[in-house]
């Protein structure tokens, strides 16, 4: 023992601490941070005794007053951008509605065919064709038809030429006797060749005995006279049959009859030249009214071999007057507003009426016409005019600026941006709309 008093300690023993779970680690890192909350609010709590009521009001206002401005410039960045955009695609609309007007016309003028400059003009449209109709010979009638034919007259009697008169007798071999149609000349002949010619004959009396064969022909006349060398020296010779002669009855169409079939062909031909013209003219032709002529040929009726029936032909040409509508608008426009500068859109019941009815369509060179109807107009009106003037234009004075326009009866003004109260000054941002 080394004298010292001792003191006597307990054995100290160490407790080996268990693996914490994940709960218990996260309720320990709750506890630390709900620590260093109370901590920081002692904090403030230790500070805020050093400031008084007004410093914390006076450093609030500085906070809020700080945030709104810069809540205001950039709103003021973002509207001056906005305008920036909108003042760059600056826009005028102006839709505008020209003055329209009827016009009553009916007005006497006269068309020329070949028109000068500010004159009306007219032509002529000519269309034919022809109508055929099976007809059936109800009558019949008691006709003579002479055979007729050509010979050849031979000059072996003289050098001289030979002259026949009309109505020279020519006797064929059988006895027929046939009739020469017009006066000739038979050539003289040269040397050894005979002087030839053919001429017409025709039979003395009508009937079918007369359609004979070619056969050879004298002059009896010669004989008579006591001519016998010239008798026996000028003959004539046929080389075709002779025909054409007949006696008896054949069927026929009756006058009355006749003069109905020619008008109800006449008839149907005009219908058919009627629509033909209605089809054909274009769109830029106006038929005068009244003018419509159809000269018709005379019919023509061919029967066939059995004799009973037939066709009838008749033709015709469809002649009418007619002007050009592109001319005639110009020519109301310039009679009817002298002022202003309009134009037609709208004919209505428009038409030209010829005045009288005696025409030359081959020769007429003027006619006297009627115009009628009631036509619409519009005023024109001029867009690049209608820029110039409202360029830069307030809107209240557009009122006013419109009303010094006769041409425009209505319009409607819009502006981009909306908060823009003139019409742009820059003219190739106004954009104009004729309705």
């Amino acid at each position: 023992m080394d004298g010292i008093k001792r003191k006597k300690r307990t054995p100290k023993t160490t407790r080996t601490s268990q693996p914490r779970s994940l709960s218990e680690e996260q309720h320990v890192a709750d506890n630390s941070d709900v620590v260093g909350e109370q901590k920081k609010k002692k904090c403030i709590l230790q500070q805020s005794k050093h400031i008084t009521p007004e410093h914390h009001y006076v450093r609030i206002q500085k906070i809020v007053r700080a945030r709104w401005t810069h809540i205001l410039l950039r709103f003021v960045v973002v509207m001056g951008a906005l305008m920036l955009i909108a003042n760059h695609r600056e826009k005028t609309t102006i839709d505008i509605r020209p003055h329209l007007e009827y016009v009553a016309l009916d007005r006497v003028v006269r068309a020329e065919r070949n028109p000068q400059e500010g004159e009306l003009g007219f032509e002529i449209v000519a269309l034919s064709d022809e109508v055929s109709l099976p007809v059936t010979a109800s009558s019949e009638r008691a006709v003579e038809r002479y055979a007729s034919g050509e010979v050849t007259v031979v000059n072996d009697y003289s050098s001289e030429p030979q002259r026949l008169v009309v109505g020279t007798r020519f006797e064929s071999a059988s006895g027929k006797i046939f009739m020469l149609d017009d006066d000739v000349i038979v050539p003289g002949k040269t040397g050894e060749e005979k002087g030839t010619l053919t001429v017409n004959v025709h039979a003395k009396d009508s009937g079918e005995s007369y359609n004979i064969d070619s056969t050879d022909f004298t002059l009896p006349g010669f004989k008579e006279a006591g001519l016998t060398e010239k008798y026996n020296r000028l003959y004539a010779f046929s080389q075709k049959p002779f025909d054409g002669g007949f006696v008896g009855t054949e069927p026929y169409i009756g006058d009355e009859e006749s003069l109905a079939y020619e008008h109800k062909a006449q008839n149907m031909l005009l219908d058919r030249l009627s629509l033909r013209l209605e089809k054909e003219k274009t769109d830029k032709l106006l038929l005068i009214q009244k003018s419509i002529q159809v000269q018709y040929r005379d019919a023509e009726f061919i029967i066939d071999e059995s004799g009973t029936t037939g066709i009838l032909t008749t033709k015709g040409t469809i002649f009418a007057l007619a002007v050009g509508r592109d001319n005639l608008e110009n020519f109301i426009n310039q009679q009817t507003f002298p002022e202003h500068e309009a134009y037609m859109i709208a004919p209505r019941d428009l038409q030209v009426l010829l005045n009288g009815t005696s025409i030359d369509f081959e020769h007429q060179q003027a006619i006297s016409v009627t115009v009628s109807g009631s036509p619409m107009f519009s005023w024109y009106v001029d867009e690049s005019l209608v820029k110039k003037t409202l360029r830069g234009v307030h809107f209240s004075d557009l009122p006013y600026v419109f009303e010094l326009m006769p041409s425009v009866d209505r319009a409607h003004t819009d502006v981009r941006p909306f908060w823009k109260n003139r019409v742009s000054s820059n003219i190739n941002r106004i954009v104009v709309h004729v309705q």
